[in-house]
């Protein structure tokens, strides 16, 4: 489920951000519908070029996903937090990917090769670790070079094409549902059920 969920993300953003900006700006929905769809399973399949097939064979799926994982999923989550809650300049982001991603494939590089090294840098958990910390210092370092980004200053907003229009319809349709959901207390009581059940999976059911 984690992997085809990437999979399907990836495809909406190469679909959004790439394909309706830059190639074809005035489709309908349906065009780009299917243009997503089609992303979708050649995302998935380009993901297993990087697999190690002796690693996947000999340890096993969940304890080869679980490895991978500090390739790009916690460069990506890093990317994320960094961009959400720091004023980092934009170019730090792909910047930042890149450095974390290159420390995950090297670290997967390594240990396929029987390199030796200290346990405390090729460690599966203990990489998590340090590709948030590598990701997110190169997204500081750029930062320092590059400058800071000011609060609540977009760069570019598209008001043309399929982009502008569905913006404008997600803006009128958040903008609809914020009306119809003031003063309830339902989205608050079932993201503390969602939250609830996970902890009840995790900590109790699975662990």
């Amino acid at each position: 489920s984690t992997f085809d969920s990437i999979g399907s993300t990836l495809s909406a953003l190469f679909t959004r951000d790439i394909y309706a900006r830059f190639i074809a700006r005035d489709g309908d929905d349906n065009h780009y519908l299917k243009v997503g769809r089609w992303a979708t399973p050649l995302v998935i399949g380009a993901s297993f070029l990087y697999i190690f097939p002796y690693d996947f064979l000999e340890k096993g799926m969940v304890s080869f996903f679980i490895s991978i994982s500090s390739v790009f999923v916690v460069p990506l989550l890093t990317l994320y937090l960094m961009g959400r809650f720091t004023p980092v300049h934009r170019r730090s982001g792909v910047i930042g990917l890149c450095v974390g991603g290159a420390y995950g494939l090297a670290r997967l590089a390594i240990e396929s090769q029987h390199i030796y090294l200290p346990f405390f840098l090729t460690n599966t958990y203990a990489a998590y670790s340090y590709s948030m910390l590598i990701t997110a210092a190169s997204m500081v370092a750029v930062s320092l070079a590059f400058g800071w980004e000011k609060k609540g200053e977009l760069r570019t907003v598209e008001e043309e094409g399929w982009l502008g229009r569905s913006r404008a319809e997600a803006r009128r349709l958040l903008d609809s549902q914020a009306e119809e959901a003031s003063g309830s207390l339902l989205p608050a009581i079932l993201a503390l059920l969602v939250l609830a059940l996970g902890c009840l999976l995790s900590f109790v059911i699975f662990w």
